[in-house]
């Protein structure tokens, strides 16, 4: 978590690994390196047409399908309301919580994303293994120069398309990326968010 005032507006925090990634509601999000990508990015919710953190998380959940749909090809799916599957495994999850800075009461969501584009040097953890899935079949260390340009394009789009968050038109953009969102539901009846 970046804590209030350490980060400004539209920073974003790269990790290589995490050891102690998380997920809604506490639970441990498996973030080895050189298995993803793991990113925080920080907006200032006055700024954003979409100020709620389940509409930021589901615009979140939008620009990553796209940059992987862009990247590799592929059609990752959203299971409501922050994770994001491939031939039925979850491949990553996002987080999006509100922090209020000291002393200017400004507010801030960070987005948390993780992606598993490779497979684990050593497989996923016993109790994943059912549940947790990469896009790619392989570990990054199999096929370095091919992981490495994937990772650094898969980062790329994701902050592209993240950037809209911003956009002048405002509502005109969240119906439009909702609609997108929607599209890509596992189970399309869930549209409401909470």
């Amino acid at each position: 978590m970046v804590a209030a005032g350490a980060a400004r507006d539209g920073e974003i925090i790269i990790a290589e690994s995490q050891t102690a990634g998380r997920g809604r509601y506490g639970r441990k999000f498996f973030s080895p390196p050189g298995g993803g990508v793991y990113l925080s990015a920080v907006l200032c919710l006055e700024k954003l047409p979409a100020g709620e953190p389940a509409l930021i998380t589901a615009l979140a959940a939008v620009s990553v399908c796209e940059a992987l749909e862009a990247v590799t090809g592929k059609s990752p799916r959203i299971k409501w309301v922050n994770d994001i599957f491939l031939d039925g495994k979850k491949i990553c999850g996002i987080l999006t919580e509100t922090v209020t800075e000291p002393g200017s009461g400004q507010r801030f969501a960070v987005v948390g994303i993780g992606v598993n584009l490779f497979m684990p040097e050593e497989g996923f953890p016993e109790e994943l293994k059912g549940i947790a899935g990469a896009v790619y079949p392989f570990t990054a260390r199999s096929e370095p120069d091919l992981a490495s340009a994937v990772k650094n394009r898969v980062i790329a789009e994701i902050i592209n398309r993240a950037a809209g968050f911003g956009d002048s038109r405002g509502a005109v953009y969240t119906i439009e990326t909702m609609d997108k969102y929607r599209k890509r539901l596992i189970t399309p009846g869930e549209t409401t968010l909470p």
